[in-house]
């Protein structure tokens, strides 16, 4: 039995409206990295979304109050932790320092 990463995508909600619904359409590449020259689309997904806000303030406070999730995964099998990561995170750590992850 082998496990294959399917997809991962992350959609910035900085620049939307509370109580609007928006139809967004995002084509899915097989890399995070934005300068690869031969960067063609896999496929896209379609998504409606909608964020409902009772308290427009306490959403604000919220955000400069709480410091960023940190993730830790923990697996029994290292190819599961590579899926769980890719999943939860994507394939290219943009948290690391160094060469490798600027030019890949």
């Amino acid at each position: 039995k082998t496990e294959s990463f399917c997809a991962s995508f992350s959609v910035d909600i900085s620049n939307l409206r509370p109580n609007t619904t928006y139809t967004l359409r995002y084509n899915l590449y097989e890399s995070a990295r934005l300068w690869v020259e031969e960067r063609k689309p896999k496929g896209s997904i379609l998504l409606r979304v909608r964020i409902e806000v009772e308290d427009e303030r306490q959403l604000l406070l919220s955000s400069i109050m709480a410091p960023a999730p940190t993730f830790y995964f923990n697996t029994q099998r290292k190819r599961d932790y590579k899926v769980v990561t890719q999943t939860c995170v994507g394939n290219l750590d943009m948290e690391q320092f160094g060469l490798d992850a600027i030019y890949g």
